[in-house]
């Protein structure tokens, strides 16, 4: 297994025979020994030609249109066929009982369409070896808020997380007891679209996710403040479970460093084995995990074309650790 992943993953770098070789060798052992792992999708797909992407986590944007949002089902379906969860902000889509010019109905609002979501992605296996995965999120400030924050109570979008984007308005309102206002459009040219009572919204935040672990909060603000690339636009969404924020249509590969691994073994005065951190083991690790999920990014098909452009313009990687309590046992 680790043989195949490390041999894909390498076939990217244009290196001479015995470079190469002895990558494709550091890769292995690296994940052979635990040291080091990447996402799932990786690990299944790498080297096996099934067509089937290496990522992970990825995001969508949702536009306030019937074209766009049945388009989203589909793309959404293909990465997760391909082996990826997929995350996407609603907060564009119109509130219930909208006006729509064209037709002279009024909406049934944003968490109907993302209930036909949850319902549609619950038929389509991520990459076929496990339930899909889902990140549904929309601003504090969307007039159906909640409807959004009750959802999940209801039984509805049951394999599916969601979380609140909370804006530093919302908050400051929230610490002061005060209203705040709901808006529509929430992004661009917002215009006041109403308002609740901050504290309140914030209770039922609180008490649902107490209840049924949903929903969950983004620091929508705080994660456009450390944007390291602002000039792309604002940032709106995160993956499945949160690791990371994307732009709609792109791609994250994950790895993580196992801590249990980076300890080595010392007799102390008193002749007892202790354990402490391999800093030299350490230092060598992180950019060889690094080196490898970059790669990544290189070798990996993808199920749509936009995806890969976005994925090789910004190039997200996420390199986390496992074992920590374990590693604090030892």
């Amino acid at each position: 297994l680790f043989s195949r992943v490390a041999k894909d993953i390498a076939s990217g770098e244009d290196l001479p025979k015995k470079k190469k070789e002895e990558l494709i060798e550091a890769y292995t052992n690296m994940m052979a020994n635990l040291e080091f792992l990447p996402n799932t999708p990786t690990l299944v797909n790498a080297g096996a030609n099934n067509g089937c992407a290496y990522a992970a986590c990825y995001v969508l944007d949702v536009e306030d249109s019937l074209d766009n949002i049945f388009g989203i089902y589909r793309k959404a379906a293909l990465i997760q066929k391909a082996g990826g969860g997929v995350g996407m902000d609603w907060s564009s889509v119109r509130p219930r009982d909208t006006l729509i010019k064209s037709t002279g109905y009024k909406t049934r609002g944003v968490v109907q369409f993302i209930k036909i979501y949850a319902d549609s992605m619950s038929v389509v296996d991520q990459g076929g070896i496990r339930p899909s995965a889902n990140m549904g999120i929309l601003s504090v400030h969307h007039p159906d808020i909640l409807e959004f924050i009750n959802m999940k109570h209801s039984g509805a979008a049951q394999n599916m997380n969601i979380s609140v984007a909370i804006t530093d308005e919302f908050m400051k309102a929230k610490d002061e007891g005060k209203k705040y206002n709901l808006y529509f459009p929430v992004y661009g040219n917002k215009e006041k679209a109403g308002e609740l009572d901050a504290k309140d919204v914030w209770d039922k935040i609180v008490a649902m996710a107490w209840r049924i672990g949903d929903p969950g909060v983004l620091w929508i603000d705080r994660v456009n403040r450390d944007n390291p690339t602002p000039s792309l636009g604002i940032l709106r969404s995160s993956n499945p479970c949160g690791e990371t924020i994307l732009y709609g249509s792109e791609a994250c590969v994950l790895g993580s460093i196992n801590l249990v691994a980076m300890l080595k073994k010392k007799v102390d005065a008193d002749g007892a084995i202790i354990h402490e951190w391999d800093y030299d083991k350490i230092n060598k690790t992180i950019p060889l995990a690094v080196r490898f999920l970059d790669s990544v990014l290189d070798v990996s098909p993808q199920p749509l074309q936009e995806i890969k452009d976005a994925m090789i313009k910004t190039r997200k990687i996420g390199l986390g650790v496992m074992g920590f309590a374990d590693a604090l046992i030892k």
